[in-house]
């Protein structure tokens, strides 16, 4: 998604999400992810019709084969957090429901490779491990490339909650929950637990254990483990802790 045609990148949209169009021009499209409520301009061609999805994609990438044989012809991949519609599983293969545009309308994937959509994890942070490594991109919110505020929407996800796209609107949404703590610090320690988020000022991470944190670090130009007071003390400015 672009800020404007041919603009900045802002986000991206995944597989399965839909997307309500607003208006037109030539071979763009401005409309809203109903998703998580974000606007951006998209081209035209990657709009398609999909049926209601069934499953998740809960690891890093899945490839998408012609046929259920593993030599079978790749015809694209899924990155995790991707929507699909399962719709037969066989022997370890699940046959997925594929937009008109491909030749065959399916293809397969490994049954080991996604969950039911009404599953929940109380441990939504084993899904952020999984982007450990992946590079940082303004906008990204693939398994190609990533942002910060994008890792922890799709991470945090899996706990059956959809948070806005922005670290700002994050902060909001978790601000304004009567089932989360939000303490911001005045130049004293505080203590962390696992599942922590924490907000500095265009920026979010998320503590893996009582001090280090997971993000996406345009510093270091990808998904990172490090200690939190490295990267705070980089950082440089005050933070929220959301408990």
């Amino acid at each position: 998604m672009f800020d404007e045609i041919n603009g900045q990148i802002i986000s991206e949209i995944l597989f399965g999400e839909s997307f309500r169009v607003i208006r037109e021009k030539k071979n763009w499209v401005y409309g809203i992810n109903l998703i998580d409520n974000y606007k951006g301009w998209i081209k035209k061609i990657y709009l398609s019709s999909l049926p209601n999805f069934t499953h998740v994609i809960s690891v890093i990438r899945s490839l998408i084969i012609e046929k259920p044989d593993i030599k079978s012809k790749p015809i694209n991949y899924l990155p995790l957090g991707s929507l699909v519609l399962v719709s037969e599983i066989t022997n370890n293969w699940a046959k997925i429901i594929l937009s008109k545009k491909h030749d065959y309308g399916y293809g397969y994937i490994s049954s080991l490779h996604f969950v039911k959509k009404n599953d929940n994890f109380k441990d939504w942070l084993i899904f952020a491990e999984k982007f450990l490594g992946v590079p940082y991109k303004w906008g990204g919110r693939d398994s190609i490339a990533i942002d910060c505020s994008a890792l922890l929407q799709l991470s945090y996800s899996f706990s059956g909650v959809m948070l806005p796209r922005d670290s700002k609107d994050q902060l909001d949404f978790f601000k304004k929950s009567p089932v989360h703590s939000v303490k911001t610090n005045k130049n004293k320690a505080m203590n962390f637990k696992r599942g922590d988020i924490i907000f500095w000022k265009g920026h979010v991470g998320i503590m893996i254990d009582f001090k280090r944190i997971i993000h996406a670090s345009g510093y270091h130009g990808s998904v990172v483990i490090e200690n939190f007071e490295d990267a705070d003390k980089r950082i440089n400015s005050s933070y929220t802790l959301v408990t």
